[in-house]
């Protein structure tokens, strides 16, 4: 007697739009509704996205981007952000925490639990030594755990 098995499960693809990274975030010659729209045509199941993409955090706003991207048909299972845990400034790396934890509560509002939302250790700063750096950004993120954790929201290197 054999065993019947079933067959493989689909695997579920994202689109990040890198092509269009600089006309959406920098040039704004494209929104990201544009791209959801045009996003419409890949076979994939989910949309990635950026958070340069955004031109405000306000709630509407974004729950408006979460609608469209539903409406299109697909999930949002990463929001990319880039912070830099490694600046020399005490200030910067603060309000890189504090944007960091912001784009939590926006991953979740775009996604939900389970949504993955990226996190950075920070840049190579020459007057930063590599322990000093790697102190600030594994604290930084540990922090940042606290507030993703409750929500649902994986954080990823």
């Amino acid at each position: 007697m054999s065993a019947i098995t079933a067959p493989p499960a689909r695997p579920r693809i994202s689109a990040f739009p890198k092509c269009y990274l600089d006309t959406i975030s920098h040039a704004r010659t494209m929104s990201v509704f544009d791209w959801i729209e045009q996003a419409k045509q890949l076979d994939a199941d989910g949309l990635e996205m950026y958070e340069g993409f955004f031109t405000s955090l306000d709630d509407a706003y974004i729950d408006s981007v979460a609608a469209a991207i539903a409406q299109a048909g697909f999930a949002m299972p990463m929001l990319c952000c880039s912070p830099d845990f490694t600046h020399p400034q005490a200030e910067k790396r603060r309000a890189a925490i504090e944007y960091q934890k912001q784009m939590i509560h926006v991953a979740k509002r775009l996604g939900g639990p389970g949504t993955v939302c990226r996190v950075l250790s920070g840049q190579r700063w020459p007057e930063v030594p590599r322990e000093v750096g790697l102190q600030w950004s594994s604290a930084a993120i540990i922090e940042c755990i606290a507030v993703a954790e409750p929500l649902g929201i994986v954080l990823g290197l």
